[in-house]
């Protein structure tokens, strides 16, 4: 199997970030926010200029508690 093209992987990759953030604001919101956490936490880590996560983690800890 032929690795994907540079433009391809990054979309893949944007496609498979964007998939966990959604998952994980779905689990929020039908009150598993518990285990949207580590997944928000991933997500920062990996992104921390996306501050988006940041919040999300945030909100996610807030509501778990």
């Amino acid at each position: 199997m032929s690795a994907l093209p540079e433009d391809a992987k990054a979309k893949a990759d944007m496609a498979r970030r964007e998939s966990r953030c959604n998952l994980a604001t779905v689990l929020i919101a039908s009150g598993q926010a518990e285990s949207a956490v580590p997944i928000f936490k991933e997500l920062a880590a990996q992104y921390p200029e996306q501050h988006r996560f940041i919040f999300g983690l945030a909100r996610a800890l807030d509501v778990a508690r």
